[in-house]
Parts: structure tokens; C-alpha cells; sequence
């Protein structure tokens, strides 16, 4: 296919539409083996929940989809495990994250506000929770 478009357009090639969609398609391979990797050399050490591949599965569903492969079924049958590790997350205050960092906290009156550091290093409330 690439030789084709390569051979139709010529010294255009390179500008061309084709090849930003190339460099797309490439950039969500590479995402979705990076997740693949990251599960295959740690799902023993990063907990049950990693381990179990749920994450993997939406993952990767959610990037094949960018490439027009459908996996919504398979991606259903984890939401539930999902869900319940997202709820497990907030109640313990930690990061939605494949390494579920502890969230700081502060005491503010009679509430516990978990706050978040984002990457600039500003300071966001994440949720109050009374």
C-alpha cells in the first residue's frame, strides 16, 4: 500500500495526506504495545487488578477502534471489574492510574478535600468528600 501511494505521488509523498494517516495508524500500534508490554512484564507485580488484564482489554479496544477494528463486546465483558476497581480507587483516594498512587490530603474544616498535583505543579481539587 505504501509503495503504491509512494509511486502515484512522487516526491509529494512525504507532504501528503497518506502519510499523516501512516503516521497515525503507527503512533496507536506503538500505544497499543506499549500497553501490551507493560502488562506482559508486570502483570505479577503491579497487583490483581493489573494482572488481570481488564485495563489491557479496554485499552486496547479503544485503540483498535481508532483503526476501525470493533471490540466493544470483549470490552464489555470487563466493565463491571472496571467499575468496581475505579470505585475501590476513589474510596481509598487514589490516583486512576496504573500504579495507584495515595492522593494528598488536607484537612479543611470538618471535610477532607483529596487534592491532586498536576504535572505544572498547580494544585486542583479533585473531590470533597464530607
Amino acid at each position: 500500500e505504501q509503495q503504491e501511494t509512494e509511486q502515484r505521488l512522487g516526491g509529494d509523498y512525504s507532504r501528503s495526506p497518506e502519510m499523516f494517516e501512516q503516521a497515525e495508524r503507527y503512533c496507536v500500534l506503538h500505544a497499543a504495545a506499549c500497553c501490551l508490554l507493560m502488562w506482559l512484564y508486570n502483570r505479577e507485580r503491579l497487583g490483581e487488578f493489573f494482572g488481570s488484564g481488564a485495563w489491557l482489554v479496554w485499552c486496547l479496544g479503544r485503540l483498535l477502534s481508532k483503526l476501525g477494528i470493533e471490540s466493544r463486546s470483549e470490552m464489555r465483558e470487563h466493565e463491571g471489574a472496571m467499575a468496581e476497581e475505579l470505585e475501590r480507587l476513589f474510596i481509598e483516594q487514589r490516583l486512576f492510574s496504573i500504579v495507584p498512587l495515595q492522593l494528598a490530603q488536607s484537612n479543611v474544616g470538618s471535610e477532607t478535600t483529596i487534592t491532586a498535583y498536576v504535572v505544572s505543579g498547580t494544585r486542583a481539587d479533585a473531590a470533597a468528600i464530607s
